[in-house]
């Protein structure tokens, strides 16, 4: 029961770092036009 819930738990960490991580491309990709825009 107890390393089902560590389990659970984990996956819960991995996703939201992998939002984190997709939230970071999507600013750094906006960032890249704008400056090539200008």
């Amino acid at each position: 029961m107890k390393s089902c819930k560590a389990q659970k738990k984990k996956e819960e960490t991995g996703s939201s770092s992998f939002f984190l991580y997709v939230f970071a491309l999507m600013v750094i990709t906006n960032t890249f036009f704008e400056k090539s825009r200008k």
